[in-house]
């Protein structure tokens, strides 16, 4: 990739991104690794440290960090795209969205869980309004805050929100 678009970095830097997101989602996470890192250095050298691209391979590289057990990297990556996120897009844009789950999910890893539950409450307001209740990340969210909800000891809470996720994915899928 670096070789053959060596003259044209915005689609290197897209290139690498969809290769380290497939590596990731096999487990390879080291050749993942290098591929957000290269196409992270490139958007922000070409697009700059806030450009939107940037800040979805700050996204992306944070999302890795976590599966990494890079706890640290992860949230210095997450906190920074998710703040200029807000400030370049607003708190209703895609990225910041995903940002925002992925932040909540770093903040259940790190047992932070009155912040993940903030954080997806916070999320899930947003995804109502703009996605709907059945789009797949709103259902995901919704999920997400059960599992929390569990994990803090709040049954009643969890399995009302467990529970809403399975019928809307029926709903959406069918049973």
């Amino acid at each position: 990739v670096g070789s053959r678009f060596e003259d044209r970095p915005e689609v290197e830097a897209a290139l690498r991104t969809t290769i380290g997101q497939s590596d990731r989602a096999l487990g390879m996470l080291k050749p993942a690794e290098a591929q957000l890192e290269k196409a992270l250095a490139l958007r922000e050298t070409h697009r700059g440290a806030e450009h939107h691209e940037t800040l979805e391979s700050l996204n992306e590289l944070g999302v890795l960090r976590i599966m990494q057990g890079d706890l640290p990297a992860a949230e210095q990556l997450l906190e920074r795209a998710l703040e200029s996120g807000k400030r370049q897009v607003g708190e209703d844009d895609e990225l910041v969205l995903s940002t925002l789950s992925s932040l909540a999910g770093l903040r259940n890893v790190q047992g932070r869980l009155p912040e993940a539950e903030a954080l997806l409450r916070q999320l899930l307001d947003v995804q109502r309004r703009t996605l709907g209740e059945t789009h797949p990340n709103t259902i995901r969210t919704i999920h997400n805050l059960g599992l929390v909800l569990h994990r803090e000891d709040k049954d009643e809470q969890a399995e009302h929100y467990c529970r809403r996720a399975v019928a809307l994915h029926a709903e959406v899928h069918g049973a």
